[in-house]
C-alpha cells in the first residue's frame, strides 16, 4: 500500500531531469555583413528594423526556437525598404548545421555557409 506513494514521488523527483528530453533546442543562425556598405540581413518573418541593420563587418543571431536546423530556411538582405538578395538554406541530408552561417559577401551574394 506504501508502495505507490513512494513511486509517485520518485516520479516526481525524476521529472526535472526528463524535462529536456521532451523539448528541442533552439536553432541559432550566425548572420554576417562582409560588405563595405550597412545591409539588413533578415531571418523569416523579419521587417526591415534598426535590429537587423548590419553595419560593415559585423553579425548578429536570428534564433530559431523549437526548431532542429533541419528544415530549409529563406533570408533575405536589402536596404532602404527594399530587398535585392534571397537566398533558401537547405540543410546538409546526412547532418544538421551545427555553425550555419549566412553571409553578404563584398560581391553582393547572400550565401549559405556550413548548413
Amino acid at each position: 500500500m506504501h508502495r505507490f506513494p513512494i513511486a509517485g514521488l520518485l516520479l516526481l523527483a525524476a521529472l526535472p531531469l526528463g524535462c529536456d528530453l521532451f523539448s528541442s533546442s533552439d536553432f541559432a543562425v550566425n548572420l554576417v555583413n562582409q560588405d563595405s556598405q550597412a545591409i539588413h540581413i533578415l531571418a523569416p518573418g523579419d521587417a526591415f528594423s534598426p535590429d537587423n541593420r548590419l553595419d560593415p563587418g559585423a553579425n548578429r543571431f536570428a534564433n530559431f526556437p523549437n526548431a532542429t536546423g533541419a528544415e530549409p530556411k529563406t533570408f533575405r538582405a536589402g536596404a532602404n525598404g527594399m530587398v535585392f538578395q534571397t537566398v533558401t538554406c537547405m540543410p546538409s541530408a546526412d547532418r544538421a548545421p551545427s555553425n550555419a552561417n549566412v553571409v553578404y559577401r563584398a560581391s553582393g551574394l547572400l550565401v549559405c555557409e556550413d548548413w
